[in-house]
């Protein structure tokens, strides 16, 4: 995942949603495994389990974050070579 504010690094844990608009209680689709700031790629970088994620490549889905809920990009696996 890769979050379209690149300053913002998703908690590990965060749940993964398609549509933060749904009602409560939500599907969640997965959550975040593991999360950090890359000096390398300039940004924020993540990985998750997600539902169907082979299926959700390039499209744009929603992180829980304390404050509510932060867009991210679904990825290929390998996204930096």
């Amino acid at each position: 995942l890769m979050t379209l504010d690149t300053q913002i690094v998703l908690d590990e844990g965060a749940q993964l949603v398609l549509d933060k608009e749904q009602s409560i209680p939500m599907d969640m689709r997965g959550h975040v495994t593991s999360s950090y700031y890359s000096s390398n790629c300039q940004r924020s970088i993540a990985m998750a389990l997600l539902r169907e994620g082979r299926n959700l490549i390039g499209r744009t889905i929603f992180a829980t974050t304390p404050e509510g809920f932060t867009e991210v990009r679904v990825t290929e696996p390998k996204f930096l070579d």
